[in-house]
Parts: C-alpha cells; sequence; structure tokens
C-alpha cells in the first residue's frame, strides 16, 4: 500500500509540474502576441490625395485578394485595403490569400508587396516579425505582376501594413 501511495504521490507531482510549465508556456506565448500587436507601419509621407481618390475597402468591408485577382483592371491605381498572409523576404514580398498559400508559396494567389524606397531596412526587418501572420494592408493596386512576374498585381505605396485581428 505504501508504495501505491508513493508512486500516486509522484504522479500528481509530475502532473502538478506539467500543468505549471504549460502555464508558463502560454503566458510566454501570449507576450510574444501582445509585442506583435504593437508593430505596424505607416508611411510618413503618403501620396497627396484629392476629391477623385476612390478607396475601396474599409476596416469594415475589406477588399479580398481574390476579386483583385479575378478582376485586376478595375482597381488599377487605385486605393485599396486588403487583409492576408504576408512573408517579406528578399525577392519574395509577398501577400497570400491564405496560410497554406504562403506555405506552400502558391505566388499566383497573392499579391507583391512595394513599398516606398525610402522606407527604413530597419523598419522592413521589424515587419519581417509578422512573416506567416494575417496583415492588414493599405496601398495602391497595379496589375503589374511583381518581380519576375511572379504575383498577380503589385501593392504600391504602402500607407499601412498592420497585424490583422478580428
Amino acid at each position: 500500500m505504501k508504495k501505491l501511495l508513493k508512486i500516486i504521490g509522484y504522479s500528481i507531482g509530475s502532473v502538478i509540474g506539467l500543468a505549471v510549465v504549460a502555464l508558463g508556456c502560454l503566458y510566454l506565448y501570449s507576450l510574444h502576441e501582445d509585442s506583435l500587436r504593437s508593430i505596424r507601419y505607416e508611411n510618413p509621407n503618403p501620396t497627396e490625395r484629392t476629391n477623385e481618390d476612390v478607396i475601396f475597402g474599409s476596416f469594415d468591408e475589406k477588399t479580398s485578394i481574390i476579386t483583385l485577382i479575378a478582376t485586376p483592371e478595375k482597381y488599377q491605381n487605385k486605393r485599396i485595403r486588403i487583409t492576408g498572409v504576408a512573408h517579406l523576404e528578399f525577392e519574395e514580398n509577398v501577400i497570400y490569400v491564405t496560410k497554406d498559400d504562403y506555405k506552400n508559396k502558391v505566388w499566383k494567389n497573392g499579391l507583391w508587396i512595394s513599398f516606398p524606397v525610402e522606407t527604413p531596412d530597419s523598419k522592413i526587418n521589424e515587419l519581417k516579425k509578422l512573416n506567416g501572420k494575417y496583415v492588414t494592408i493599405e496601398g495602391f493596386f497595379d496589375t503589374e505582376t511583381g518581380h519576375f512576374g511572379v504575383a498577380s498585381g503589385t501593392i504600391r505605396n504602402i500607407q499601412r501594413y498592420e497585424r490583422a485581428f478580428w
């Protein structure tokens, strides 16, 4: 009986230890997620706008990447706001429709991301922390297909780039 109680005591201790470790991991993950909330980019010198500018999408109603791919001519040189899974790397600045497209590099299900030339490398490096996450991007749509024609369009003159939360 003493042996059985000893085994049960060790088992309970192990379960409690695992629970403490799991809670600690959950806490550290929440700190990481909170730090990602503050990463964003807003162009300090946005393009001058006129009354004729049409803004497609809003935080309530976004333009979808699929719509841009299906009817690119409708959105040429229009200001748009989209949400997708972004990846910023050398020769692969793309926002994808889904995480599967991102993981499998289905470039035609994505749009090239083109930041203004004056965007500091330090800011781009900070935004890379959002790779593989859903982000909201605001900029101007161009039917140009990006670097080496790999994507289905380009978002130029990025005005806003931030983590998307639903």
